[in-house]
């Protein structure tokens, strides 16, 4: 079965635009490896915890698909999603991004420049916060919040073993934006294999 899902996305990839793409294998079709439910109950807590809508969290990357598109370490494009792969959670809340991007703000603005803060500004200028790129100072509550909802999501096995993470992103086309490149990406590798 996961061989005729990654045949079928294979051959769309090259025949369909970027935008049926996403429809179809993105934002219709359910997660590869989380059961409906928990797919389901995933978004909900994720929505919960940000104070977002259910609709702005979407699963996405290899959990989605069952396999991952952009060549990784170790991973060609098209491996199938495994033991050491993790969930990947969108949200899509410019109310979020928003808040986020105010409290980092305002903590430069009182503290400065954190390790991280020129890799937050080039994301920033994609419409995409990464909670790795936030600072890291514990006078700056979101992240140790952040890691320590995922880490117990993850801990509490519901959704498998694995690693569960996140970003958020300012609005859909930013989103979007974002997948057409990791489409871009799968094609190149099947066209030109290393």
């Amino acid at each position: 079965m996961e061989r005729e899902v990654e045949d079928e996305f294979t051959k769309a990839l090259f025949e369909l635009d970027h935008q049926t793409l996403l429809d179809r294998y993105f934002y219709t079709r359910p997660a590869a490896v989380l059961a409906p439910e928990q797919e389901a109950g995933l978004r909900r807590e994720v929505a919960k915890f940000f104070h977002v809508a259910m609709r702005d969290v979407i699963i996405t990357g290899s959990a989605k698909l069952g396999f991952t598109l952009v060549p990784k370490k170790g991973r060609p494009a098209m491996s199938p999603f495994g033991d050491t792969s993790d969930i990947d959670v969108t949200i899509i809340s410019s109310e979020l991004f928003l808040q986020l991007w105010r409290e980092a703000f305002a903590f430069a603005e009182e503290r400065g420049d954190w390790s991280s803060v020129e890799d937050f500004r080039a994301y920033l200028m994609k419409g995409w916060l990464r909670p790795d790129k936030l600072p890291t100072d514990p006078g700056f509550s979101w992240s140790r919040e952040w890691f320590d909802f995922f880490r117990q999501l993850q801990r509490s096995g519901k959704f498998g073993r694995y690693k569960i993470t996140a970003g958020v992103y300012y609005d859909e086309a930013f989103w979007e934006a974002y997948a057409r490149s990791s489409l871009d990406k799968c094609r190149d590798a099947i066209e030109r294999p290393l």
